[in-house]
């Protein structure tokens, strides 16, 4: 699933605030060979980018910036669940240590934690809203800038080049024009394709598609795999046969334990479906107390030689969803009472899959094969994650493993069959990831230029180079600030040139 609307996913996501690790950043200026991209490079424009009313007083955070950061139940710890607490001393006591904020100090950031959110919220009123692009950024862009001009249900559909140089963009537009709308037709789509419009550029393109739709983009209109490109009949611009390749994603899995009693969700009758004013949790959900699925959470992280292995969600407010085992009742309080749920995410993983092409038709969805597991140590990690849970859990009072159905999970070839069959995830990146231009796999250079073009640039989570251990939104509003600083010198030093030449 992904965000329709002014913002893009920042709409509609978790809003769990986790930006990577020291390591991460170290590992894209190693990956590139452009220091500019190292930790110590990329902590001042999370610090500018960032409004932390948690973490206010500290050097690693800023409080200028548009994104707005508070722990998620902030001044209201009587929304805490005491079953949380139960499972925070089990973790401690498994030597897993408190850590008061994973953006830290680099030395001490794996640990437990209050999750942290991207959210505003308002200490006297206790009321919360999600801080997100479309409200923080382009609606205030929109109102002081009469340049600026945003086409909603527009979908672009080629880069137009002379030569190799970005000129344009061609797009047609209405509802349900793309294959994965809710309420896309045949019909509807085929009719916008004989409408053509077309936006050119003086100064360059920047394409924001996402690490999905970018490296389709990027394919039709001529870059990418020559190969892929001629089996599509589509005239190759430039040769790069690393776009759609290198996805990365975070997969994940849920474990789900049930209490002998009542959550405080439970006992106060919440829903899990809509919330209308006559819902116990209403009020803390649509002030945001906590949104529904993080009340009285915390944040988890173990670590190995310096890197995040498994990041974690704990919660009492409904239980983690199982897709294939534990459905989400459509309205009334959960039949199930009592689940404390684990969602875990494994960091780092080696595993690559890609994005490519199944038509010439903008308007179908290209295929995206995220190949979760294919390496061997992905499935290690998620074992190793299970089985510190189950140590975790097998010292908390009267909770137990739970499944609804006869689902079998004790012997280790038994969790790694479960592992594979729920496997899951919607952080996906890197399918036209920055790198060195002698590695013949990167498509873009440090400035986020695809190879062998002009004009032309890619700003999004396409781009990293690596995964980050943490969720990309907020490496993306990183990376979005630098092209920003790195688009405006190039552009001015280029037309400096021109002009005294």
């Amino acid at each position: 699933m992904r965000g329709r609307g002014w913002g893009g996913s920042t709409t509609i996501n978790g809003q769990v605030h986790v930006r990577g690790t020291k390591k991460n950043f170290d590992d894209w200026s190693d990956i590139t060979g452009d220091e500019t991209w190292d930790f110590e490079h990329v902590l001042p424009v999370f610090k500018k980018i960032e409004n932390n009313v948690w973490h206010k007083d500290s050097i690693w955070h800023g409080t200028k910036g548009f994104n707005k950061v508070s722990r998620v139940l902030q001044g209201h710890d009587e929304w805490v669940d005491p079953k949380n607490y139960e499972v925070w001393n089990s973790i401690t006591s498994a030597g897993i240590p408190f850590v008061d904020d994973i953006h830290g100090d680099p030395k001490t950031y794996a640990g437990l934690s209050y999750c942290s959110a991207s959210v505003g919220f308002d200490p006297v009123t206790g009321h919360g809203t999600r801080s997100w692009v479309g409200k923080d950024l382009l609606k205030p862009a929109a109102e002081r800038c009469s340049k600026l001009r945003i086409k909603s249900r527009s979908l672009v559909t080629r880069i137009l080049f002379d030569g190799t140089r970005a000129v344009g963009v061609e797009y047609i537009e209405g509802e349900g024009i793309y294959s994965t709308e809710v309420n896309s037709t045949m019909g509807i789509r085929n009719a916008a394709l004989h409408k053509k419009k077309f936006a050119f550029a003086r100064m360059g393109v920047i394409v924001a598609a996402g690490t999905v739709n970018t490296p389709q983009l990027l394919k039709l209109s001529g870059i990418g795999p020559r190969a892929e490109l001629e089996q599509f009949d589509i005239p190759v611009v430039v040769d790069l046969p690393g776009v759609g390749e290198n996805l990365q994603d975070h997969v994940e899995f849920t474990v789900n334990y049930q209490f002998d009693s009542p959550t405080y969700i439970d006992s106060l009758g919440c829903s899990y479906g809509p919330r209308d004013a006559s819902d116990p949790c209403a009020t803390q959900y649509n002030r945001y107390y906590g949104t529904s699925g993080r009340v009285g959470n915390l944040d988890w992280n173990f670590d190995k030689k310096g890197e995040v292995e498994c990041h974690a969600i704990l919660s009492t407010d409904y239980p983690i969803w199982d897709f294939d085992h534990l459905p989400r009742p459509d309205s009334g309080p959960f039949p199930f009472p009592g689940i404390f749920g684990w969602l875990n995410e494994i960091m780092n993983p080696k595993s690559r899959g890609s994005v490519t092409l199944q038509s010439a038709d903008p308007t179908e969805a290209p295929f995206i094969d995220p190949r979760y597991y294919s390496h061997p140590d992905d499935l290690r990690k998620a074992v190793g994650c299970w089985k510190l849970i189950e140590g975790i859990m097998a010292n908390v009072s009267h909770a137990e493993l739970f499944r609804p159905d006869p689902t079998t999970v004790t012997t280790d070839q038994e969790v790694e069959d479960y592992l594979r069959n729920i496997a899951w995830g919607h952080h996906m990146t890197g399918t036209a990831r920055m790198g060195r231009k002698c590695d013949k796999m990167a498509v873009l250079d440090t400035n986020l230029r695809p190879f062998g073009t002009q004009n032309l640039y890619v700003v999004d989570a396409s781009a990293f180079p690596k995964i980050v251990a943490g969720q990309p939104t907020f490496a993306v509003y990183m990376l979005a600030q630098k092209a920003f600083w790195k688009i405006k010198n190039f552009e001015k030093n280029m037309h400096n040139c021109e002009a005294r030449f």
